[in-house]
């Protein structure tokens, strides 16, 4: 039997300890984790693509213009107040 030093026997470990199968294991799948993430958001962005192709669905579509209606808002309220700050009010 041959034995070998710490010093060697550290050497031979990966750079974030444990055993290298175990390590690859856990890579694997926390890769399939992401790619099924993935997968996820690419049906729902497909899904809301078709919706907006087919005409929408109505409560979606409302939602979506009401939000840009009040970002509209935000912005002319924001206008209105540099105005403001220019005219010295």
């Amino acid at each position: 039997m041959r034995h070998t030093t710490i010093t060697q026997q550290q050497q031979r470990q990966p750079a974030g300890g444990g055993r290298p199968d175990v390590q690859k294991q856990k890579m694997v799948m926390l890769i399939k984790e992401l790619e099924s993430c993935w997968y996820l958001i690419e049906l729902a962005v497909r899904k809301t693509k078709l919706i907006e192709v087919a005409g929408g669905d109505p409560p979606i579509c409302e939602l979506r213009g009401e939000k840009e209606r009040e970002r509209e808002r935000e912005r002319e309220r924001e206008r209105e107040r540099e105005r403001a700050v220019e005219n010295g009010e």
